[in-house]
């Protein structure tokens, strides 16, 4: 999937009223999914993303694993895009969503295995209820 497909999505699932606010919110919600992933998930991912968003997760390919809760996941998505009038699983799901697209069955499954105990619901198309 390239960058611009990879947005387009996001900024569709999102409902953002622009790329670059897409763009913004991916970068957030990669960088902090790479920190939780850690150095062998963030790398497995990165290699499955478009080359600019790859970049981001890249970024934690050296790093240890943080165990993140959702609450914690939620406020660094949140710090990383500043006050948002929606919540931050929102845009997460948004992104998340999109990654998912981009993996196989297998990766898909393995990254639902990882994610934070209620994040796991956000891999799906739909958004959160």
């Amino acid at each position: 999937m390239s960058d611009d497909a990879f947005l387009a999505r996001v900024r569709d699932r999102g409902e953002y009223t622009s790329r670059e606010e897409a763009a913004v919110i991916s970068h957030a919600v990669l960088a902090v999914l790479a920190q939780h992933l850690g150095r062998e998930g963030a790398c497995r991912l990165a290699a499955r993303l478009p080359e600019r968003l790859a970049g981001t997760v890249s970024a934690s390919c050296g790093a240890e694993a943080e165990d993140l809760e959702v609450e914690e996941f939620c406020r660094r998505v949140a710090g990383h895009t500043g006050i948002r009038p929606r919540t931050p699983q929102w845009d997460i799901h948004a992104v998340v969503s999109t990654v998912a697209d981009a993996l196989s069955p297998g990766e898909r499954g393995a990254l639902r295995a990882r994610l934070p105990i209620g994040l796991t619901t956000l891999l799906d198309p739909e958004p959160p209820g």
